[in-house]
């Protein structure tokens, strides 16, 4: 008997082995698609180093000195090593530029640094990646803040020394001191944005602010302190000329009268104006008027030894007894005499005459300032043809001398009318009262806020055209190329 068996173990055996080779292909497949995106990330991120690399080393570095757009290193540079001593990769294209902030007439400074990474994938293919990055710079300036200063010192004559802020000051923005800030005791000020003072004031005063009982200034509407304690700024930053020179493709001196050859120089204001295509460059002479002509004064020399009335030639005194108090220190006399004839053998006597007037204050100094006496003239009358006799009011007679001495004999004297209407200086450019005000001159109208402000006066329209509407921005070559300016178009 035949015995015939049907079985399933082949074709079982058959399909798990399929099965089997499925699962292995797919984990084969699995992991060389894991390897591939491993190796692609890595390298990502290699070329992301490599670019912060080169905005690190090169970029930043170079960005605050930059005028205008920039590309360093287009062909790249090697960075870094990996674990196996080879290149980490390269950094390149490192861009520079300025660009303005929008809806701002300030710049922003922009850097941006290219990185590539080089890989060779499992099947054997090179593969390079690039990635880019780049960082944004604003320069902090004087606009950011309302009021800012390096220190709370007053300068020009008549201050007290020191600046208070009183129930009169009203600051609507952010206020800054490199220096002590002095509360004042009959009111305090009132402060609608954050109050900087700084860690070197309160190490060197012992507080960054001072004076009246102030606390309430600076709190807001919710009680909160509006001080903020920061390191000491500095204006302009250390390196700001240095930068400037070194990408200046013009410069232009500032300090001397380049056209005006032989005459007086004083301030100079450099001007430029860039229109498309280049520049307009030009120097002003920057004598803010008014400017009234010299004081009127005469040279004269100490008499000591002469009294009464009595003169020597180019001599001054005080009479009639022309004695000096040592005890008081000061003279008590009630005349001046004065030689008809000055130092510089000139004959002053009508001059002098006709130009004091009762009431003017008369000032009588030495040469270097040391020794200077004041008094209010009542009358001025010749003594002959040879001298002066000056009258004045003893309660108005004032007399300072460092060393506690009268004046010296023979001693050069200087005498000066304080009060002597000397006028405009018939020299001097813009010394007109319509450049320095925009009213009339009628004693009542005055300059108003937001107009000419006496300095401010329009030098482009001067030249001969003044009155014709014509300026730097209507007519510039017409401005630029009269004698008043220096340069031409660039």
């Amino acid at each position: 008997m035949r015995n015939k068996y049907l079985g399933s173990v082949a074709p079982l055996a058959l399909l798990f082995t399929l099965v089997s080779m499925t699962f292995t292909a797919a984990y084969l497949k699995n992991s060389f698609s894991q390897t591939a995106m491993e190796k692609y990330r890595y390298s990502e991120w290699k070329a992301l180093y490599a670019a912060e690399a080169g905005l690190h080393k090169v970029g930043v570095v170079v960005l605050p000195k930059i005028s205008g757009d920039t590309l360093l290193l287009p062909d790249g540079v090697e960075y870094g090593k990996d674990e196996n001593d080879e290149y980490f990769g390269q950094y390149k294209d490192i861009d520079c530029k300025t660009e303005l902030q929008e809806n701002s007439t300030r710049k922003r400074y922009v850097a941006q640094a290219t990185g590539v990474a080089e890989y060779t994938t499992p099947n054997g293919n090179d593969v390079s990646i690039e990635r880019t990055v780049f960082t944004t710079m604003v320069p902090r300036g004087f606009e950011e803040f309302m009021y800012f200063t390096n220190e709370e010192v007053p300068i020009g004559p008549g201050n007290t020394g020191t600046v208070n802020f009183g129930s009169n000051d009203v600051l609507e923005g952010k206020v800054h001191s490199n220096g002590q800030m002095v509360m004042s005791i009959y009111g305090c000020p009132e402060f609608t944005g954050d109050v900087n003072i700084t860690h070197e004031a309160i190490e060197e005063f012992g507080s960054g602010i001072t004076g009246g009982d102030c606390e309430n200034s600076f709190l807001d509407e919710e009680g909160n302190s509006i001080i903020d304690t920061v390191s000491t700024i500095i204006f302009p930053p250390d390196n700001s000329a240095e930068v400037a020179r070194a990408n200046a493709t013009h410069t232009f001196s500032a300090d001397d009268m380049l056209w005006r050859v032989g005459k007086k120089d004083t301030m100079i204001m450099t001007e430029i104006n860039f229109v498309e295509g280049g520049f307009w460059v030009a120097q002003w002479w920057y004598n803010i008027p008014p400017v009234g002509s010299p004081a009127v004064e005469y040279d004269f020399i100490w008499d000591s030894l002469s009294a009464g009335l009595n003169c020597e030639i180019s001599g001054v005194h005080f009479g009639p007894d022309n004695e000096y108090d040592y005890f008081d220190s000061t003279y008590y006399e009630n005349i001046l005499v004065l030689s008809a004839t000055d130092a510089s053998g000139n004959f002053v006597q009508s001059e002098i005459i006709s130009m004091v007037n009762t009431g003017d204050v008369i000032r009588v100094q030495n040469t270097i300032g040391s020794r200077i006496a004041t008094f209010t003239a009542t009358n001025a009358i010749p003594l002959g043809p040879d001298r002066i006799m000056i009258t004045y009011d003893n309660a108005s007679f004032y007399y300072s001398s460092l060393n506690g001495n009268g004046f010296n004999d023979n001693e050069p004297i200087t005498f000066i009318n304080t009060s002597a209407t000397t006028g405009l200086a018939g020299d001097v450019e813009w010394n007109s009262f319509y450049y320095y005000h925009d009213h009339l001159d009628n004693g009542a109208a005055y300059c108003e806020a937001g107009r000419i402000q006496h300095f401010d006066f329009e030098y482009w329209n001067y030249g001969g055209i003044s009155g014709t509407n014509c300026d730097i921005f209507s007519c510039p070559s017409i401005i630029y190329n009269s004698d008043y300016a220096y340069g031409s178009r660039l």
